[in-house]
């Protein structure tokens, strides 16, 4: 994934990347989202049928799975993919950062009785030091969202004990926990978080330039055209205000990292 975004030939090729791996699919769509040429980029399923091959569009990355979880008021749907967004991010970070660890031999440590395997609380406790300056997202996160007794840590889901870790949650507070997430990765990302927001910003200001045209030219069309116009219109405008109030967190990030 890092090659096809980092070499200097492939980062100016047109690619089509097929996978059975839905991990590696979503960590892909993470990385492309914050990519420059993002707007280039599109994700879909390919159906078998039998009447031939049906392409579907479907949002690989976190983010908009989010959103498609919360738009159905699915929040334990909404919470796992928190979840598993931060988790890549931080292993991401770590990664990127060949960041080290101190290691203690324990049986509850061994998989598969030859790997070694860190918990994920020292993995995300990894990145403390790093973001010192303001760990406020990061403790929200841990707070509302990384919260061991309530998510199992294997496979995201939720045991039959902490039903009312679920039903406690409503989608403001998802939102709340979402923002984090997003401000987060601009602590940890702020060099690509800067290059993809503003390329993004200028596109999403285009097309919202372009909706208003559209709506405008909509004044004789059926009211659920009109609505579903002024729909999308809307959804463009709160991510323009996502991405200005990222741009500004970055810039504040970066002033403190060169401090």
């Amino acid at each position: 994934i890092d090659l096809f975004f980092s070499d200097p030939y492939l980062k100016r090729t047109q690619m089509v990347v097929t996978t059975h791996d839905r991990l590696f699919w979503e960590r892909f769509c993470i990385i492309a989202e914050r990519h420059p040429q993002a707007d280039q980029h599109s994700s879909c399923v390919l159906s078998y049928t039998n009447k031939g091959i049906v392409i579907v569009d479907y949002a690989g990355g976190f983010q908009a799975k989010v959103h498609e979880a919360l738009a159905v008021y699915d929040v334990r749907q909404a919470l796992i993919y928190c979840r598993v967004w931060f988790e890549s991010m931080v292993v991401e970070y770590c990664l990127e950062h060949s960041v080290s660890i101190t290691a203690k031999f324990g049986k509850s440590n061994l998989k598969k009785n030859v790997y070694l395997q860190i918990s994920l609380e020292k993995t995300f406790a990894l990145v403390e030091p790093h973001i010192a300056y303001d760990l406020k997202h990061f403790n929200l996160i841990k707070n509302d969202l990384v919260n061991w007794s309530g998510q199992n840590q294997e496979h995201h889901a939720f045991d039959e004990d902490s039903l009312n870790f679920v039903h406690s949650k409503t989608s403001q507070e998802v939102i709340k926990i979402y923002d984090a997430i997003r401000l987060l990765e601009c602590q940890l990302f702020p060099d690509k978080k800067q290059a993809s927001c503003q390329a993004l910003l200028q596109e999403v200001n285009e097309k919202i330039d372009v909706g208003i045209g559209k709506l405008e030219r909509l004044g004789r069309a059926p009211v659920e055209v009109q609505l579903a116009a002024q729909q999308r219109l809307d959804l463009l405008r709160k991510r323009a205000t996502e991405l200005t109030q990222e741009l500004a967190y970055v810039k504040s990030c970066l002033a403190e990292i060169s401090a």
